[in-house]
């Protein structure tokens, strides 16, 4: 079981439910993972991909309906495009490309 890691916030924020989704640059660890599949969460806490989206960049990825499901502590889109971009430059997002997981937990 593949694990995925979080810091302290973000990995509350799901386990509160706050935050069904996370978003990567397509490295071969996130490529690889199918929907259905289970991950441990900073790995300790079971949780399953219930839904992989594939977008060329965080700008083309967030909007209105998910951005509060991606960072809940954000007040807008472009703080949280601000925020993905500060951990992965644009020429690495479309150089990879963008996933966004969508989490269960608890499962």
């Amino acid at each position: 079981m593949r694990s995925l890691f979080f810091k302290k916030k973000y990995l509350e924020f799901i386990l509160e439910g706050k935050k069904p989704l996370e978003g990567r640059v397509g490295y071969n660890n996130i490529r690889n993972l199918k929907i259905g599949d289970l991950i441990l969460l900073n790995g300790r806490f079971r949780a399953q991909i219930i839904d992989i989206r594939r977008y060329p960049t965080f700008k083309d990825a967030i909007n209105e309906k998910n951005y509060k499901l991606l960072i809940p502590d954000a007040s807008s889109i472009d703080e949280t495009i601000k925020m993905y971009e500060k951990i992965f430059p644009l020429e690495k997002q479309i150089e990879l490309g963008i996933y966004i997981l969508e989490l269960r937990y608890p499962i």
